[in-house]
């Protein structure tokens, strides 16, 4: 598999196709449509809580970073083809044929959002099959959730956004909501009216990894460097704080 994973940067732009004695920058492509996770700010650079964790782990090992955004699919295709690294993904056993990953820098809690007042009335699955549950189309929530829709035993109303979701759950037009916790945060900044929702209790959480293309000359040596800085940032509670600094100025930006 050629690779052009790394490239040499001139001016503002990357020179594609490079040998690799002349690469020299990693290129990481995130979500540009993930707020508050990753996304793509107004001149197109990759923001958000990732790209704010990964740029701080490859500043740590002095490894120059080409962050930009690809949407997902594409970002998939670039880290199969050998084209670049992927910065935010789960590791799954179809990737894993393709991909070396990190150990986890981050987990995504996906969580069930109620009501206030009748947040202590639904603990738990079976609480959940009474209820009007909102989510968003096309995702997956988990093998657990996704079975039980399947043979009908959860009534789902899907929307086309979190904050639509919200809204309906706050117009009691919803009885809960599936949405990951670092989303609920954003949108109650932007939002104060729906601080009136509550969790009622964690459904899972998702594992985040950077990943590089298999058979990347110095990758897995690359991904040890990342785990041990990761490590490091996490210790020194350095990581807790880019991540809510990333979480705020997302909440805060026009």
């Amino acid at each position: 598999m050629a690779s052009i994973t790394r490239r040499m940067l001139l001016g503002s732009s990357a020179s594609l196709g490079l040998p690799l004695s002349a690469q020299t920058t990693w290129v990481v492509q995130f979500d540009p449509a993930s707020v508050p996770t990753m996304y793509a700010d107004e001149q197109g650079q990759a923001r958000g809580i990732y790209p704010a964790l990964v740029a701080a782990a490859f500043a740590r090992l002095g490894e120059p970073l080409q962050a930009g955004t690809l949407p997902f699919r594409r970002l998939v295709n670039e880290l199969r083809e050998g084209r670049s690294l992927a910065g935010a993904v789960i590791r799954t056993p179809e990737r894993e044929a393709f991909a070396d990953f990190s150990h986890p820098y981050f987990s995504e809690a996906l969580t069930v959002l109620t009501q206030g007042e009748r947040a202590p009335g639904m603990p738990n699955w079976a609480a959940l099959k009474r209820g009007r549950i909102g989510v968003i189309r096309g995702w997956s929530y988990g093998p657990g959730f996704e079975a039980a829709r399947q043979t009908q035993e959860l009534r789902t109303e899907e929307v086309t956004s979190d904050l639509n979701n919200l809204l309906m759950l706050l117009r009691k037009r919803l009885d809960a909501v599936l949405i990951t916790e670092l989303g609920a945060r954003y949108l109650q900044l932007r939002h104060p009216e729906l601080q009136a929702l509550a969790p009622a209790f964690r459904l899972n959480a998702n594992d985040i990894h950077l990943a590089v293309p298999r058979g990347q000359p110095g990758g897995p040596q690359l991904l040890e460097r990342f785990n041990s800085a990761v490590a490091a940032l996490r210790r020194s509670g350095e990581l807790e704080r880019l991540a809510e600094q990333a979480l705020q100025q997302a909440a805060t930006r026009g």
